[in-house]
């Protein structure tokens, strides 16, 4: 079970390979994995390629990082996502807000 991180970070590239391409639900899900095992450097990584892609967060991708700030023990960033969501008039939902506690 954890690995899964790993696998979704190789689906990722498998993408790539097929010429696919990647929703924002494929990268929600990645940055998701990342973030169960407190990969939170990945998860960063992964998020910073949806500009790449033209991609908007979602309030679920916000979410995503902040659960893996937080299990990262990245607190400061988790909180600095609360501000991020007020510029981009997207509100944080239950799994934000549990995030940065």
């Amino acid at each position: 079970a954890g690995k899964q991180w790993q696998l979704a970070l190789h689906l990722l590239h498998t993408f790539a390979l097929r010429h696919l391409t990647p929703t924002l639900v494929t990268f929600n899900s990645v940055i998701s994995a990342c973030g169960k095992e407190a990969q939170w450097q990945r998860a960063l990584h992964v998020f910073a390629q949806l500009e790449t892609r033209a991609l908007l967060p979602d309030v679920v991708t916000y979410s995503a990082l902040a659960t893996a700030y937080g299990r990262g023990e990245k607190w400061q960033h988790a909180a600095h996502l609360l501000a991020v969501l007020e510029r981009t008039h997207l509100a944080p939902n239950v799994v934000t807000c549990n995030a940065v506690l």
